[in-house]
């Protein structure tokens, strides 16, 4: 099966995905999601957000997945 990364919009954190995550899984694929710089229980100081950060966050996942 597959494996999903999903990465929410403006406004909101990975909570977004739990409801799509779930019928996902239910289908026996895995996913994964996580919290971008500043937005849900990600921490990063609001000086700090930036597009690139938001790049760099999701660059560093897929590193991870890969490893």
């Amino acid at each position: 099966m597959a494996v999903f990364v999903l990465v929410h919009g403006g406004s909101h954190g990975s909570w977004c995905w739990d409801a799509c995550a779930k019928e996902l899984q239910s289908e026996g694929h895995q996913t994964v999601s996580f919290d971008l710089p500043g937005h849900g229980q990600d921490r990063t100081p609001r000086d700090r957000v930036t597009l690139k950060a938001y790049a760099e966050a999701i660059r560093d996942l897929y590193s991870w997945l890969r490893s």
